[in-house]
């Protein structure tokens, strides 16, 4: 996702324009796109990885410490529970490009996004048409914290990853309002 940070989907401009006082992440990988969300706000990021290692590590652990960066170890649909209703402003999903995955994140973002928040989903071209099995799935059957991963929930079967979010659309929960093919794709979502 931190491709579309200043361009394509261009996220700091929507982040600038919707002023949100905490951006939460779903999905963190190396953590180049936690780095330049920081840049804007406060970031709670919700990722199945530890802290990653590498570069942003002396970046991330900086913000962790000085209160700018909350990092929660877990599955995303399941921590998003932990949150009370409408306490979310902007929401950047990245995580496994599993249907299931993004339908399940969506039913809690929907609870959780306040009515006019903003989602933005990154590889809604890249795996329109594709339903990824994450890779703990197909390896260690465990997340990067050690949880087993719900081999029940996820499957390479069924439809691709990018109708979890269309389907919600359809049922009038989101308004899609910037939608990008660069890049591997992005959206933006309104809440309705």
């Amino acid at each position: 996702m931190h491709n579309h940070f200043n361009k394509n989907l261009n996220v700091k401009e929507l982040i600038e324009k919707h002023k949100p006082e905490k951006i939460v992440e779903l999905g963190a990988d190396k953590g180049g796109n936690t780095v330049q969300l920081l840049t804007l706000a406060k970031v709670l990021t919700i990722t199945d990885n530890s802290v990653p290692s590498g570069e942003n590590r002396e970046s991330l652990a900086r913000a962790i410490a000085n209160g700018n960066l909350e990092w929660v170890q877990g599955v995303s649909f399941n921590e998003l529970k932990n949150y009370d209703d409408n306490s979310m402003t902007f929401v950047s999903v990245d995580t496994d490009h599993n249907y299931m995955t993004l339908k399940l994140e969506l039913d809690e973002l929907y609870r959780t996004v306040k009515t006019g928040g903003i989602v933005v989903i990154h590889d809604v071209e890249k795996f329109r048409g594709i339903n990824k099995i994450h890779t703990a799935f197909r390896n260690q059957q465990k997340y990067g914290n050690g949880k087993k991963y719900d081999m029940n929930l996820m499957s390479s079967e069924g439809p691709g990853y990018t109708s979890a979010l269309l389907e919600q659309v359809e049922e009038g929960r989101w308004k899609i309002i910037k939608w990008v093919k660069e890049s591997c794709g992005a959206a933006a979502i309104e809440k309705l």
